[in-house]
């Protein structure tokens, strides 16, 4: 009768810590679209903005990106990088880069990722050479590193 007790609690106790340990994600962008075209007066804005200060981004009436800049470096003098955090969106952190080439084109890269979240937005460029945030899903992206 004590092993039966003890491997029922065993049981118990491995259902509420596996069922504790399991977050269950959303997206955090699941309203709004999969591609947003933007002005590209929002990267004077971003890599203007001072480090603890708080900025808005309005990509598009319908996504405005509220937050505090964590961080704006220029380790080299061809490249910079702004890292904005937000309350909102599941705690996402947007990080946006500004890289000169050799032929001092600028160019952008970046993404805004969630904290716990399972989608995100991705910086690209299209064929007019206009940039616009594009949606991507974490489980694309992220390999899976777990053992089963």
């Amino acid at each position: 009768m004590k092993t039966i007790g003890r491997l029922l609690l065993y049981c118990l106790i491995s259902f509420y810590a596996g069922s504790a340990s399991a977050q269950v994600k959303q997206a955090a962008f699941k309203a709004l679209p999969a591609n947003i075209a933007f002005s590209p007066a929002i990267f004077q804005q971003i890599f203007n903005a001072d480090d603890n200060s708080a900025i808005q981004l309005a990509f598009s009436d319908q996504f405005t990106f509220r937050g505090m800049v964590m961080s704006n470096r220029k380790p080299y003098p061809n490249l910079q990088t702004v890292v904005v955090k937000t309350d909102e969106f599941q705690n996402a952190l947007l990080q946006f880069s500004k890289i000169i080439g050799p032929d001092q084109q600028v160019s952008y890269t970046g993404k805004i990722i969630p904290m716990h979240a399972t989608d995100g937005y991705s910086l690209k460029k299209d064929e007019k050479q206009q940039y616009h945030l594009e949606k991507f899903e974490l489980k694309n992206m992220l390999q899976d590193c777990s053992f089963n």
